[in-house]
């Protein structure tokens, strides 16, 4: 985990840390797999819907991708997302100061 604290949001769950916290991302191969292949081909849409039922982790995923995207580097691990809690990417993802990250939730 992060020592990083993120605010309570509208759809936090009690005891789970929060998405834009959380550096493990579990059960999602595939679709992380077409995430990447989507981005190393040059042809990464503009947008991209995740969808499912609540707690499954698809806001994990969304800033795990994000994380990628901003810290990306030519010899990158396809299996996962960048995790490195000590990057100062990373940091300023969880501490929602990243300037070419912008999270636009309900308040809680």
């Amino acid at each position: 985990m992060s020592d990083v604290e993120a605010t309570e949001e509208h759809d936090s769950i009690p005891g789970i840390a929060a998405p834009v916290a959380s550096y493990d991302l579990h059960g999602h191969v595939a679709a992380w797999r077409q995430l990447v292949e989507a981005h190393r081909s040059g042809r990464l849409h503009h947008a991209w819907l995740l969808q499912g039922p609540r707690g499954i982790g698809k806001a994990t995923a969304a800033f795990a991708f994000a994380r990628r995207l901003l810290t990306v580097t030519d010899d990158a691990d396809d299996e996962g997302p960048a995790s490195d809690p000590d990057n100062p990417v990373v940091r300023q993802i969880a501490g929602g100061s990243h300037p070419n990250l912008v999270h636009i939730t309900r308040p809680a």
